[in-house]
């Protein structure tokens, strides 16, 4: 914070001195002198006669005063003799109310001038105490606001070792979906599409996962189309069948799971949703390449910790399967490889969502 500095008040208390200093000399220079009646009148006195003896001859010189009579000059204004040494009196009152009258001026005159000056300082000193008052406001609102982020900052950093303790002790699970056998699409249309898989789970955190749900779909659908390619298709969507190979149970750390299961998906809806695919736009032959059947391991779980958080992940494998007729389907059953089948790459551990 800025502190009032007092250098730039230095001249004007110099000034303001040095203008009273003047004024009260020029005052006491200027004060009024007696009148000439009020003076001593030395040519009032009656000389005695000066002789000048200068041989036979012999003058004499007397002085007569001539001046005003000492009597009209000093009237009895208690009991004025007459009108003329009353009006006399009556003047003298006057012009002895006028000096005092002017003085009090003087004095007031004098007195209004400091009054001015130190009011001057007062408003410096105000103007002063205002800018301060100014600069301590901002300077509390910058303390307040570095507070405030010095806060939030805080609060980052508490909830950041808060995730990072729930990311050591978690739990985290692995899962790992293998092909197990061909997929086989039957000539009937009263027979399923099916795919043989392996799943293994596994927690390979520090602490129990609960609530764990394993869902494995076989998805139909056309590969590689994009909003932008054909945008009827995408809203068509895509049919698949679930199978939850494992449902709300706890994994506990090191524990594993596996086993197999046999996916499975009939013919005849396969064919109906390719039927409705195609009538949203445009015909099987011109995508008969992009047929294809993914499959979907979603899976779920709860931290025995915290129960706010989910671990939840998604990964696929999609198939490409080489159909060889104009409808897209075999007239026999026929067995594709695990060659044909591209798989994304499992994760081996969730992530919190």
């Amino acid at each position: 914070m800025r502190r009032p500095s007092l250098k730039p008040f230095i001249p004007w208390v110099l000034a303001g001195i040095i203008t009273l200093v003047v004024a009260i000399g020029a005052h006491f220079g200027s004060s009024p002198k007696l009148e000439d009646s009020e003076q001593p009148d030395n040519a009032a006195q009656t000389n005695p006669e000066q002789k000048n003896s200068g041989g036979g001859l012999s003058i004499s010189f007397s002085w007569t005063n001539n001046s005003v009579d000492a009597e009209w000059d000093k009237p009895n204004c208690k009991k004025p003799r007459d009108h003329d040494e009353a009006d006399l009196c009556q003047q003298r009152s006057m012009a002895k109310s006028a000096r005092v009258a002017s003085f009090i001026a003087d004095k007031q005159f004098y007195a209004g001038l400091a009054g001015v000056y130190f009011l001057l300082m007062t408003l410096y000193f105000a103007r002063e105490s205002a800018l301060a008052s100014r600069e301590s406001a901002k300077a509390a609102i910058d303390n307040v606001q570095f507070a405030e982020q010095a806060a939030n900052e805080a609060r980052r950093s508490a909830d950041t070792a808060e995730n990072s303790m729930i990311n050591i002790d978690r739990p985290w699970l692995s899962v790992h979906v293998d092909i197990a056998g061909p997929l086989v699409i039957p000539a009937a249309d009263d027979r399923d599409i099916t795919l043989s898989i392996i799943y293994r789970a596994e927690n390979v955190g520090k602490t129990p996962a609960v609530y764990v749900n394993i869902n494995i779909d076989l998805v139909a659908g056309y590969a590689g189309i994009s909003d932008a390619e054909d945008e009827a298709r995408s809203n068509a969507g895509a049919f698949s069948i679930a199978s939850r190979l494992v449902g709300g149970r706890a994994l506990f750390p090191g524990e594993k799971i596996a086993g197999t299961n046999i996916l499975k998906m009939p013919l005849a809806d396969f064919r109906a949703f390719i039927k409705q695919w195609n009538s949203a736009g445009s015909h099987i032959d011109d995508h008969s390449d992009r047929q294809c059947l993914a499959v979907t391991a979603r899976v779920t779980y709860l931290i025995a910790a915290d129960p706010k958080f989910v671990g939840r992940y998604t990964f696929s494998a999609w198939t490409l399967a080489p159909f060889e007729n104009d409808r897209g389907f075999t007239d026999s059953p026929r067995l594709y490889g695990v060659d044909f089948l591209q798989f994304w790459p499992a994760p081996r551990s969730g992530s919190i969502s």
